[in-house]
């Protein structure tokens, strides 16, 4: 079976810029870009696969803080035998354009069912620098499509309160 980044590349990262309200909500769209990971099998046919990957987060609402940023991710995979996702979980963190940071968690929570064909999960904010010092929030995300290279795509929603 050939196993690639595409079971990978699931984070939501939602990096934030420079906005004007102290609290918001929003959907959009993200992208991952794979860059590399390690993977060891294991006994029981299970494998554990450690990615590394970019990603890209737009906003729907023109100028949320979510719009246009960037993102480097980690993300921990254990794939049953066949190649699906048992668990999946990781961090980002994301930049603005002004440098300013937001870290997050995100975690799978459901996939290959009837509610989420591919692979849903939900993300939550640990921490912020600049502008989003004291960041807090919570959303879900939602892979859409896996490209050969390994790359994704998917939504997200969620909210964002500042101090």
């Amino acid at each position: 079976m050939i196993r690639c980044i595409s079971y990978l590349t699931v984070a939501l990262c939602i990096p934030l810029t420079a906005y004007a309200q102290m609290s918001d909500s929003a959907t959009g769209r993200y992208t991952t870009f794979p860059i590399s990971q390690d993977m060891e099998d294991l006994p029981d046919g299970t494998t554990i696969v450690n990615s590394y990957y970019h990603q890209a987060a737009f906003a729907d609402k023109p100028g949320h803080p979510i719009d246009n940023t960037t993102a480097n991710c980690v993300g921990l995979f254990r794939l049953n035998e066949d190649g699906s996702v048992a668990s999946a979980s990781g961090s980002c963190f994301s930049m603005s354009a002004d440098g300013d940071q937001a870290s997050f968690w995100w975690r799978a929570t459901d996939g290959g069912t009837t509610s989420c064909p591919d692979l849903c999960g939900v993300w939550g904010y640990f921490a912020g620098t600049g502008k989003l010092a004291g960041i807090t929030g919570e959303g879900t995300w939602t892979r859409a499509a896996v490209f050969a290279d390994g790359s994704s795509v998917g939504k997200w929603t969620g909210s964002y309160k500042l101090p």
